[in-house]
């Protein structure tokens, strides 16, 4: 907790001297901020690191569903083996091409704009996975997936 201690004097009328005894004033710099006002910095310190992990624990669920879905995907879908292999390998192909990209892109346009754009497309490209109704749109969908998740972990 820091605080800020102001030493303030002033002479009291009559005072012989002139000089009154020093005050302090002490001001709480982490105190609940007033409406319409910035929140106090241990929210704002918290938030990213929050925000990033939830991210994190987000791509990782995905990358476990995937691999538990498989078999009822075979199913649903009818679908071969070399389906649902590029299934799998599309999320590490666009991986690897737009590895590069983000980080300039994020450099370019801030981290924070294309995490939350990643997001955006994210949670549209998981709707797209979701609802796929052949294989086809479930490989293009899962491109697409992964593109979003780049913008969303980051470089």
């Amino acid at each position: 907790m820091t605080s800020n201690i102001t030493d303030q004097r002033s002479a009291a009328p009559g005072d012989p001297d002139g000089v009154a005894a020093p005050t302090s004033v002490v001001t709480d710099a982490t105190a609940s901020a007033p409406a319409g006002q910035a929140p106090p910095p241990t929210v704002r310190k918290w938030t990213p690191l929050i925000t990033v992990c939830l991210g994190a624990f987000m791509l990782l669920v995905d990358v476990s569903i995937v691999n538990v879905a498989l078999p009822k995907m075979t199913d649903e879908l009818h679908s071969s083996f070399s389906s649902l292999q590029w299934v799998v390998d599309m999320y590490a192909l666009v991986l690897a091409s737009l590895l590069m990209v983000a980080g300039s892109l994020g450099d370019r346009f801030g981290h924070r704009r294309l995490y939350i754009g990643g997001l955006a497309v994210f949670a549209v490209a998981s709707l797209a996975c979701g609802l796929a109704p052949n294989v086809a749109v479930l490989i293009t969908a899962r491109g697409d997936h992964r593109a979003a998740q780049r913008g969303v972990s980051g470089p």
